[in-house]
């Protein structure tokens, strides 16, 4: 294998007329980015083995000048760079709005093409560009296409979503710690995420405080609660405000522990405000309305966002890899290896999805019936597995239900199999 030269030249030292001159008799020109925050390195080919020119800019400050040339020459010039987090999201715009034909490479594919490509198991800002080419030039690209508005809308409105889950989640794992030394009962009681429980920890801060307080805590707690609390709960969470085993607490202490609660409590109200835009959303075009009455509102605009339309996938299959749920194995000679998930797909697709499979488990008397029926084949073991299985059995059949199809778990299920009435 020939050696390859990846020595790259700053623009400022470009003699553009002499390049352009070398460029115009090609059918096309494919211009491969290594897309960077400042500094963008690009491979100039005009067949897929040989580079022209290898070049960097700034990005701020000499992009418009790279583009401006690009789009001035007399050939088809096709833009290919990876999707890569969002500093290449103004490149690409930009080369769209000249008219420059704009291909996206899969990251993955440039991992893996790697040694294939020179020999070297290594990459850096020139080699990258080259292989971007490369791998355009064999046709392992797709053409980039701008999201409509509502799809635009639809993305920003998961993301403001996960903005508040993750600090929530974390909040909640903080409480629960402290509540373990300072009132251990409590989540006995309620459970740690409630309503109530946060409005009760936010209003006193302390098992000592809610007991001399008693009055006032209980009618806290109807008033928050209402029908939702179990009748024992309110005399239940009252006695172990007396009788806690719990560390007593310092003023600072009751103070954080406050601070902590009102924080979980915010992002929990911002949670819900953000859940409610996204059920508004989903029942405003039919293909989420028919996802979301399997799934949850929420459920189908995450999907819909991170895996695409089912309808855009020519069968259920296709979906399922997509979304990172086809299995793999590595098998040679007499070793067998242990079926595990692709996982190439976005894994907060996935995340939601188990917590689906795991409502349709608890709800749903067929679901339930053929994961037990699993979980007994498996010796009563690997429970997340066969949670697993159905999720896989969901996802094929979301991909039905955009189809038109209409669902019924018991087309999915074999019901006789499984001892149930039809």
């Amino acid at each position: 294998m020939r050696k390859r030269i990846y020595r790259a030249q700053s623009v400022k030292t470009l003699d553009f007329a002499a390049l352009t001159q070398r460029v115009r008799q090609a059918p096309r020109v494919v211009f491969g980015v290594d897309v960077a925050k400042t500094v963008m390195v690009a491979c100039l080919k005009v067949e897929a083995e040989s580079v022209v020119a290898t070049l960097k800019w700034n990005h701020l400050e000499q992009t418009a000048q790279v583009l401006t040339w690009l789009a001035s020459l007399p050939v088809r010039v096709e833009v290919a760079l990876e999707p890569t987090g969002t500093y290449g999201d103004v490149l690409r715009w930009q080369s769209q709005r000249v008219g420059l034909a704009v291909f996206q490479v899969s990251p993955k594919k440039v991992h893996d093409s790697q040694e294939l490509y020179d020999g070297v198991p290594s990459t850096h800002d020139g080699k990258a560009a080259a292989l971007v080419g490369w791998l355009h030039w064999q046709g392992r690209s797709q053409p980039w296409t701008e999201r409509c508005d509502r799809d635009r809308a639809l993305a920003a409105t998961v993301q403001t979503l996960s903005l508040y889950q993750v600090p929530f989640q974390r909040c909640l794992s903080r409480l629960e710690g402290q509540l373990a030394r300072y009132w251990p009962e409590l989540t006995e009681r309620m459970e740690l995420k409630s309503v109530t429980l946060l409005e009760l920890l936010k209003t006193f801060g302390s098992p000592e405080a809610v007991a001399a307080s008693a009055r006032a805590a209980e009618e806290l707690m109807h008033r928050i609660g209402r029908s939702s609390l179990h009748p024992q709960t309110i005399p239940a969470v009252l006695e172990s405000a007396r009788t806690t085993l719990g560390v007593p607490m310092v003023a600072a202490e009751i103070l954080a522990l406050q601070e902590l609660a009102t924080e979980a409590r915010r992002l929990q109200q911002a949670i819900h405000r953000v859940e409610t835009e996204l059920r508004a959303l989903s029942h405003s075009e039919e293909l989420l309305e028919r996802l979301g009455e399997v799934v949850g509102s929420v459920t189908a605009v995450v999907m819909t966002v991170y895996g695409g339309r089912v309808t855009a996938y020519p069968n259920a299959g296709s979906w399922e890899k997509a979304l990172g749920l086809n299995l793999k194995i590595r098998s040679s000679g007499l070793h067998r290896g242990q079926l595990r998930l692709s996982k190439r797909g976005p894994s907060l697709v996935r995340k939601y999805l188990y917590l689906a499979s795991l409502r349709w488990i608890r709800l749903d008397p067929v679901v339930r019936a053929w994961y037990e029926a699993k979980v007994q084949r498996q010796g009563g073991r690997l429970r997340k597995k066969a949670v697993v299985a159905v999720m896989r059995k969901l996802a094929r059949a979301l991909w039905w239900v955009g189809q038109g199809r209409a669902f019924s778990t018991r087309q999915l299920f074999d019901t006789r199999r499984l001892g149930l009435a039809s």
